[in-house]
Protein backbone atom coordinates (compact mmCIF):
# COMPACT_ATOMS: atom_id res chain seq x y z
CA UNK A 1 0.00 0.00 0.00
CA UNK A 2 3.11 2.77 1.21
CA UNK A 3 4.60 1.71 -1.99
CA UNK A 4 1.79 1.97 -4.12
CA UNK A 5 0.79 5.45 -2.89
CA UNK A 6 4.70 6.73 -3.21
CA UNK A 7 4.79 5.18 -6.98
CA UNK A 8 1.57 7.87 -7.45
CA UNK A 9 2.74 10.89 -5.93
CA UNK A 10 6.11 10.52 -8.37
CA UNK A 11 3.74 9.48 -11.59
CA UNK A 12 2.06 12.41 -10.00
CA UNK A 13 4.35 14.97 -9.59
CA UNK A 14 3.23 18.84 -10.72
CA UNK A 15 6.07 20.69 -12.53
CA UNK A 16 6.50 23.80 -10.95
CA UNK A 17 9.68 25.30 -12.58
CA UNK A 18 12.62 23.97 -14.57
CA UNK A 19 13.98 20.56 -13.00
CA UNK A 20 11.45 21.27 -9.92
CA UNK A 21 8.50 19.10 -9.27
CA UNK A 22 6.38 18.73 -6.16
CA UNK A 23 6.03 15.91 -5.10
CA UNK A 24 3.84 14.43 -2.47
CA UNK A 25 1.79 18.19 -2.35
CA UNK A 26 -1.38 18.02 0.03
CA UNK A 27 -3.30 18.18 -3.26
CA UNK A 28 -3.93 14.54 -4.57
CA UNK A 29 -6.26 13.93 -7.69
CA UNK A 30 -8.64 11.74 -4.94
CA UNK A 31 -9.26 14.51 -2.51
CA UNK A 32 -12.74 15.77 -1.78
CA UNK A 33 -14.55 18.60 -2.86
CA UNK A 34 -14.09 19.84 0.89
CA UNK A 35 -10.62 19.25 0.85
CA UNK A 36 -10.05 20.87 -2.37
CA UNK A 37 -11.63 24.52 -1.75
CA UNK A 38 -10.05 24.40 1.70
CA UNK A 39 -6.49 23.58 0.00
CA UNK A 40 -7.57 26.45 -2.46
CA UNK A 41 -8.65 28.87 0.38
CA UNK A 42 -5.45 28.10 1.97
CA UNK A 43 -2.98 28.65 -1.22
CA UNK A 44 -5.04 32.01 -2.05
CA UNK A 45 -2.28 34.64 -1.12
CA UNK A 46 0.61 33.02 0.53
CA UNK A 47 1.98 36.19 1.85
CA UNK A 48 -0.66 37.15 4.17
CA UNK A 49 -1.10 34.21 6.77
CA UNK A 50 -4.29 32.62 7.58
CA UNK A 51 -5.94 31.36 10.21
CA UNK A 52 -8.17 28.43 10.18
CA UNK A 53 -10.69 30.76 11.98
CA UNK A 54 -10.54 32.56 8.41
CA UNK A 55 -10.86 29.64 6.48
CA UNK A 56 -13.53 27.97 8.85
CA UNK A 57 -15.66 31.28 8.61
CA UNK A 58 -15.09 31.03 4.58
CA UNK A 59 -16.44 27.80 4.61
CA UNK A 60 -19.35 28.21 6.99
CA UNK A 61 -18.05 25.52 9.42
CA UNK A 62 -17.00 25.98 13.19
CA UNK A 63 -12.51 25.71 13.68
CA UNK A 64 -13.05 22.08 14.70
CA UNK A 65 -15.40 20.83 12.31
CA UNK A 66 -12.74 22.04 9.55
CA UNK A 67 -10.03 20.33 11.10
CA UNK A 68 -11.53 16.97 11.91
CA UNK A 69 -13.29 16.44 8.71
CA UNK A 70 -10.21 18.27 7.12
CA UNK A 71 -7.77 15.65 8.80
CA UNK A 72 -10.28 12.85 8.44
CA UNK A 73 -10.45 13.02 4.18
CA UNK A 74 -7.27 14.44 3.74
CA UNK A 75 -4.54 12.34 6.53
CA UNK A 76 -3.09 15.32 7.50
CA UNK A 77 -4.08 18.21 9.48
CA UNK A 78 -4.97 21.24 7.64
CA UNK A 79 -2.27 23.80 9.62
CA UNK A 80 0.05 21.08 8.27
CA UNK A 81 -1.01 21.68 4.76
CA UNK A 82 -1.03 25.06 4.98
CA UNK A 83 3.07 24.47 6.09
CA UNK A 84 3.64 22.64 3.50
CA UNK A 85 1.91 24.45 0.51
CA UNK A 86 4.55 27.77 2.36
CA UNK A 87 6.67 25.51 2.33
CA UNK A 88 6.92 23.89 -1.08
CA UNK A 89 6.66 27.45 -2.24
CA UNK A 90 10.13 28.36 -0.32
CA UNK A 91 11.72 25.24 -1.87
CA UNK A 92 10.79 26.65 -5.52
CA UNK A 93 12.09 29.99 -4.77
CA UNK A 94 15.36 28.89 -3.07
CA UNK A 95 16.31 26.62 -5.95
CA UNK A 96 15.75 30.03 -8.57
CA UNK A 97 18.26 31.67 -6.02
CA UNK A 98 16.01 34.26 -4.86
CA UNK A 99 17.63 35.19 -1.08
CA UNK A 100 15.74 33.61 2.04
CA UNK A 101 15.21 37.25 3.63
CA UNK A 102 13.02 37.53 0.48
CA UNK A 103 11.10 34.62 0.29
CA UNK A 104 10.34 35.39 3.92
CA UNK A 105 8.20 38.43 2.86
CA UNK A 106 6.74 37.18 0.14
CA UNK A 107 5.57 34.23 2.12
CA UNK A 108 4.66 35.94 5.05
CA UNK A 109 6.85 34.57 7.29
CA UNK A 110 8.09 37.57 10.15
CA UNK A 111 11.89 37.33 9.02
CA UNK A 112 14.45 34.51 7.73
CA UNK A 113 14.69 33.59 11.03
CA UNK A 114 11.50 32.01 11.13
CA UNK A 115 11.36 30.42 7.89
CA UNK A 116 14.29 28.85 8.43
CA UNK A 117 13.07 27.14 11.80
CA UNK A 118 9.84 26.44 9.70
CA UNK A 119 11.98 24.40 6.61
CA UNK A 120 13.42 23.19 9.18
CA UNK A 121 10.06 21.88 10.96
CA UNK A 122 8.70 20.43 7.78
CA UNK A 123 11.82 18.95 5.72
CA UNK A 124 14.19 18.20 8.74
CA UNK A 125 16.66 19.80 7.00
CA UNK A 126 17.87 23.80 7.33
CA UNK A 127 17.21 25.75 3.50
CA UNK A 128 20.95 25.93 3.20
CA UNK A 129 21.32 22.53 3.52
CA UNK A 130 18.69 21.84 1.38
CA UNK A 131 20.49 23.71 -1.63
CA UNK A 132 23.71 22.04 -0.88
CA UNK A 133 22.08 18.37 -1.44
CA UNK A 134 19.70 19.74 -3.95
CA UNK A 135 23.16 20.88 -5.73
CA UNK A 136 24.81 17.32 -5.11
CA UNK A 137 22.35 15.45 -6.40
CA UNK A 138 21.97 17.51 -9.91
CA UNK A 139 26.27 17.45 -9.84
CA UNK A 140 26.16 13.77 -9.26
CA UNK A 141 23.95 13.26 -12.64
CA UNK A 142 21.03 12.90 -10.62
Amino acid sequence: SALCRALHLLVNAERVDAGIYRVGSVTMSAETDFVREVNRLLGLDLATPRSLAQVAAEMHVSVSALSHRYRREAGIAPIAAYRALRIDRAKALLLRGIPLHTIAEELGFSDAFHLSKAFKQVLRLAPRHFLRDHRQRHSDGG
